[in-house]
Protein backbone atom coordinates (compact mmCIF):
# COMPACT_ATOMS: atom_id res chain seq x y z
CA UNK A 1 0.00 0.00 0.00
CA UNK A 2 1.19 3.48 -1.30
CA UNK A 3 0.61 5.88 2.06
CA UNK A 4 2.85 9.30 0.04
CA UNK A 5 3.00 10.08 -3.38
CA UNK A 6 4.60 13.23 -4.69
CA UNK A 7 3.64 14.94 -7.63
CA UNK A 8 6.29 16.60 -9.83
CA UNK A 9 5.33 19.53 -12.24
CA UNK A 10 7.80 20.97 -14.52
CA UNK A 11 7.08 22.83 -17.98
CA UNK A 12 9.18 24.17 -20.68
CA UNK A 13 8.54 26.20 -24.02
CA UNK A 14 10.23 24.13 -26.81
CA UNK A 15 11.78 25.59 -29.57
CA UNK A 16 13.34 23.98 -32.47
CA UNK A 17 16.25 22.54 -30.82
CA UNK A 18 16.37 24.16 -27.20
CA UNK A 19 14.05 23.87 -24.61
CA UNK A 20 13.32 26.88 -22.23
CA UNK A 21 12.16 26.02 -18.23
CA UNK A 22 9.00 27.86 -17.64
CA UNK A 23 7.55 26.64 -14.05
CA UNK A 24 8.06 23.67 -11.82
CA UNK A 25 6.59 22.03 -8.81
CA UNK A 26 6.17 19.61 -6.06
CA UNK A 27 3.46 18.59 -3.81
CA UNK A 28 2.95 15.77 -1.49
CA UNK A 29 -1.02 14.04 -2.89
CA UNK A 30 -1.94 12.60 0.34
CA UNK A 31 -0.90 15.46 2.64
CA UNK A 32 -3.37 18.36 -0.10
CA UNK A 33 -5.93 15.91 0.14
CA UNK A 34 -6.13 16.38 3.80
CA UNK A 35 -6.27 19.39 4.67
CA UNK A 36 -6.73 20.66 0.82
CA UNK A 37 -8.79 24.23 1.98
CA UNK A 38 -6.12 25.65 3.69
CA UNK A 39 -3.73 25.08 1.22
CA UNK A 40 -2.50 28.56 -0.64
CA UNK A 41 -0.61 26.98 -3.52
CA UNK A 42 -2.79 27.83 -6.33
CA UNK A 43 -1.07 25.46 -9.11
CA UNK A 44 -1.57 22.65 -6.21
CA UNK A 45 -5.08 23.29 -5.69
CA UNK A 46 -5.81 23.45 -9.61
CA UNK A 47 -4.18 20.28 -10.05
CA UNK A 48 -6.31 18.23 -7.25
CA UNK A 49 -9.76 20.22 -8.33
CA UNK A 50 -8.89 19.38 -12.02
CA UNK A 51 -7.95 15.31 -11.22
CA UNK A 52 -11.24 15.76 -8.54
CA UNK A 53 -13.56 17.06 -11.63
CA UNK A 54 -12.65 14.76 -14.24
CA UNK A 55 -12.78 11.37 -12.43
CA UNK A 56 -11.26 9.47 -9.28
CA UNK A 57 -8.65 7.07 -10.18
CA UNK A 58 -8.32 7.37 -13.93
CA UNK A 59 -6.33 9.28 -16.27
CA UNK A 60 -7.91 11.12 -19.49
CA UNK A 61 -6.75 12.88 -22.63
CA UNK A 62 -9.11 15.58 -21.82
CA UNK A 63 -7.81 15.75 -18.47
CA UNK A 64 -4.43 16.05 -18.98
CA UNK A 65 -5.38 19.15 -21.46
CA UNK A 66 -7.63 20.90 -18.95
CA UNK A 67 -4.95 20.70 -16.79
CA UNK A 68 -1.74 22.08 -18.84
CA UNK A 69 -4.13 24.79 -20.08
CA UNK A 70 -5.19 26.00 -16.19
CA UNK A 71 -1.12 25.73 -15.30
CA UNK A 72 -0.46 27.78 -18.11
CA UNK A 73 -3.24 30.56 -16.91
CA UNK A 74 -1.62 30.18 -13.25
CA UNK A 75 1.86 30.83 -14.56
CA UNK A 76 1.01 33.75 -17.07
CA UNK A 77 -1.47 35.08 -13.99
CA UNK A 78 1.69 34.61 -11.64
CA UNK A 79 4.00 36.50 -13.76
CA UNK A 80 1.71 39.84 -14.41
CA UNK A 81 1.05 39.42 -10.84
CA UNK A 82 4.99 39.74 -10.28
CA UNK A 83 5.54 42.08 -12.70
CA UNK A 84 2.95 44.09 -11.21
CA UNK A 85 5.03 44.59 -7.54
CA UNK A 86 8.32 45.05 -9.10
CA UNK A 87 9.58 48.56 -8.55
CA UNK A 88 12.51 47.83 -10.65
CA UNK A 89 11.82 46.17 -14.21
CA UNK A 90 15.30 46.57 -15.12
CA UNK A 91 18.20 44.84 -12.69
CA UNK A 92 22.02 44.82 -13.29
CA UNK A 93 23.62 42.05 -11.68
CA UNK A 94 27.06 42.51 -13.43
CA UNK A 95 28.43 45.16 -15.66
CA UNK A 96 31.94 45.35 -16.16
CA UNK A 97 34.44 46.45 -18.97
CA UNK A 98 37.11 43.42 -19.46
CA UNK A 99 40.48 42.79 -20.97
CA UNK A 100 41.85 46.17 -19.61
CA UNK A 101 44.27 47.87 -20.20
CA UNK A 102 43.19 48.98 -23.91
CA UNK A 103 45.54 50.04 -26.09
CA UNK A 104 43.54 52.89 -27.84
CA UNK A 105 41.20 53.31 -25.27
CA UNK A 106 41.36 54.74 -21.80
CA UNK A 107 38.54 53.82 -19.16
CA UNK A 108 37.08 56.05 -16.31
CA UNK A 109 34.16 54.30 -15.34
CA UNK A 110 32.48 51.17 -16.38
CA UNK A 111 30.07 50.30 -13.86
CA UNK A 112 26.41 50.36 -12.85
CA UNK A 113 25.24 52.57 -9.73
CA UNK A 114 22.87 51.38 -7.00
CA UNK A 115 20.21 53.85 -5.78
CA UNK A 116 17.72 53.91 -3.19
CA UNK A 117 14.42 53.75 -4.35
CA UNK A 118 15.35 54.85 -7.71
CA UNK A 119 16.29 52.68 -11.04
CA UNK A 120 20.11 51.68 -11.40
CA UNK A 121 22.45 54.17 -13.53
CA UNK A 122 24.98 53.22 -15.93
CA UNK A 123 28.07 54.93 -15.93
CA UNK A 124 30.52 54.78 -18.99
CA UNK A 125 33.33 57.22 -19.55
CA UNK A 126 36.12 56.57 -22.18
CA UNK A 127 38.57 58.01 -24.33
CA UNK A 128 39.59 57.23 -27.66
CA UNK A 129 43.20 58.57 -28.15
CA UNK A 130 43.81 57.12 -31.38
CA UNK A 131 41.87 58.14 -34.75
CA UNK A 132 39.88 55.29 -35.84
CA UNK A 133 39.04 54.88 -39.40
CA UNK A 134 37.04 51.61 -38.86
CA UNK A 135 35.47 50.31 -35.97
CA UNK A 136 34.14 46.58 -35.38
CA UNK A 137 31.34 45.91 -33.03
CA UNK A 138 30.68 42.83 -31.72
CA UNK A 139 27.04 41.89 -30.12
CA UNK A 140 25.88 38.46 -28.47
CA UNK A 141 22.64 38.17 -26.02
CA UNK A 142 22.09 35.09 -24.26
CA UNK A 143 19.09 33.90 -22.13
CA UNK A 144 20.16 31.90 -19.02
CA UNK A 145 18.65 28.92 -18.05
CA UNK A 146 19.57 26.86 -14.28
CA UNK A 147 22.72 25.44 -16.11
CA UNK A 148 22.91 26.88 -19.62
CA UNK A 149 22.66 29.91 -21.63
CA UNK A 150 20.61 29.97 -25.20
CA UNK A 151 22.36 32.67 -27.67
CA UNK A 152 19.01 34.90 -28.19
CA UNK A 153 20.09 36.83 -31.37
CA UNK A 154 24.22 38.30 -31.90
CA UNK A 155 25.95 39.62 -35.28
CA UNK A 156 29.27 41.57 -36.50
CA UNK A 157 29.56 44.71 -38.14
CA UNK A 158 31.56 47.44 -39.43
CA UNK A 159 30.35 50.66 -37.78
CA UNK A 160 31.72 53.15 -39.90
CA UNK A 161 30.20 51.78 -43.33
CA UNK A 162 26.84 50.69 -41.43
CA UNK A 163 26.94 54.87 -40.82
CA UNK A 164 27.08 55.40 -44.70
CA UNK A 165 24.50 52.93 -45.54
CA UNK A 166 22.19 52.90 -42.75
CA UNK A 167 19.45 53.25 -44.96
CA UNK A 168 19.93 50.88 -46.87
CA UNK A 169 21.10 48.01 -44.21
CA UNK A 170 20.01 44.50 -44.51
CA UNK A 171 21.85 43.55 -41.30
CA UNK A 172 18.32 43.54 -39.06
CA UNK A 173 20.29 43.06 -35.59
CA UNK A 174 22.84 45.59 -36.88
CA UNK A 175 19.64 47.67 -36.85
CA UNK A 176 17.74 47.14 -33.96
CA UNK A 177 20.89 47.71 -32.22
CA UNK A 178 21.23 51.64 -34.22
CA UNK A 179 17.86 52.16 -33.31
CA UNK A 180 18.16 50.94 -29.70
CA UNK A 181 21.31 53.77 -29.15
CA UNK A 182 19.66 56.30 -30.66
CA UNK A 183 16.56 56.20 -28.45
CA UNK A 184 18.97 56.01 -25.50
CA UNK A 185 22.44 57.18 -26.13
CA UNK A 186 22.28 59.34 -29.40
CA UNK A 187 24.95 61.50 -28.99
CA UNK A 188 27.40 58.27 -29.42
CA UNK A 189 26.64 57.83 -32.99
CA UNK A 190 28.76 60.09 -34.25
CA UNK A 191 30.73 59.81 -38.07
CA UNK A 192 33.67 58.14 -38.40
CA UNK A 193 36.62 58.75 -38.34
CA UNK A 194 36.03 57.81 -34.40
CA UNK A 195 38.17 59.68 -31.43
CA UNK A 196 37.68 61.75 -28.15
CA UNK A 197 35.23 60.94 -25.36
CA UNK A 198 32.53 58.61 -24.84
CA UNK A 199 30.35 59.38 -22.09
CA UNK A 200 26.62 57.39 -21.11
CA UNK A 201 25.04 57.95 -18.03
CA UNK A 202 21.62 56.19 -18.04
CA UNK A 203 19.44 54.97 -15.63
CA UNK A 204 17.99 51.59 -16.44
CA UNK A 205 14.81 51.97 -16.67
CA UNK A 206 12.20 50.11 -19.30
CA UNK A 207 13.64 52.31 -21.97
CA UNK A 208 16.61 50.22 -21.55
CA UNK A 209 15.29 46.94 -21.74
CA UNK A 210 17.43 45.37 -24.82
CA UNK A 211 14.36 45.00 -27.87
CA UNK A 212 12.98 41.42 -28.22
CA UNK A 213 13.34 39.67 -24.85
CA UNK A 214 10.94 38.72 -22.71
CA UNK A 215 11.29 38.81 -18.67
CA UNK A 216 13.90 36.54 -17.57
CA UNK A 217 17.62 36.79 -16.87
CA UNK A 218 20.24 37.43 -19.33
CA UNK A 219 23.86 37.76 -20.58
CA UNK A 220 25.34 40.67 -23.02
CA UNK A 221 28.20 40.91 -24.34
CA UNK A 222 29.61 43.64 -26.81
CA UNK A 223 33.10 44.29 -28.09
CA UNK A 224 34.69 46.83 -30.08
CA UNK A 225 37.63 46.31 -32.17
CA UNK A 226 39.60 47.36 -35.08
CA UNK A 227 40.28 46.11 -38.09
CA UNK A 228 43.47 44.47 -37.18
CA UNK A 229 41.26 42.30 -34.05
CA UNK A 230 42.63 45.32 -31.65
CA UNK A 231 40.21 45.38 -28.43
CA UNK A 232 38.61 48.90 -28.28
CA UNK A 233 36.27 47.95 -25.91
CA UNK A 234 34.70 45.49 -24.33
CA UNK A 235 32.05 45.22 -21.79
CA UNK A 236 29.60 42.01 -20.39
CA UNK A 237 26.22 42.81 -18.80
CA UNK A 238 24.73 40.25 -16.47
CA UNK A 239 20.93 41.69 -15.90
CA UNK A 240 17.10 40.52 -15.30
CA UNK A 241 14.23 42.24 -16.68
CA UNK A 242 10.41 41.50 -14.86
CA UNK A 243 9.02 43.67 -17.94
CA UNK A 244 8.93 43.36 -21.53
CA UNK A 245 10.86 45.57 -23.87
CA UNK A 246 9.46 48.72 -24.95
CA UNK A 247 10.49 47.73 -28.61
CA UNK A 248 8.73 44.37 -28.76
CA UNK A 249 5.65 45.79 -30.35
CA UNK A 250 6.61 48.45 -32.60
CA UNK A 251 8.50 48.42 -36.20
CA UNK A 252 9.71 52.13 -35.22
CA UNK A 253 12.96 49.78 -34.43
CA UNK A 254 13.50 49.20 -38.56
CA UNK A 255 12.99 53.13 -39.33
CA UNK A 256 16.35 54.98 -40.00
CA UNK A 257 14.26 58.32 -40.52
Amino acid sequence: MIKRVFVDIIIYSQYLHTRSYLFGTTFECCDFRADSASRTNSVHRLTYGVAERNGRGRLSVHMIRNLVALLVIVITLGVMEGLARTPKPFWMKRFECTGQPYKYTTVFSCHVENQRDKPQRLQISVNITELLTKLFISIELYAKHRQSQTLMYGTTFEYCEFMKNKESQSNPVAAIMYNYAKHNYPHILIPCPITGMFNISNQLDRNMIPPFVTPGSYIATHRFYTKRNETVLDYIADFSIAAPSIFNKTMTMFNFK
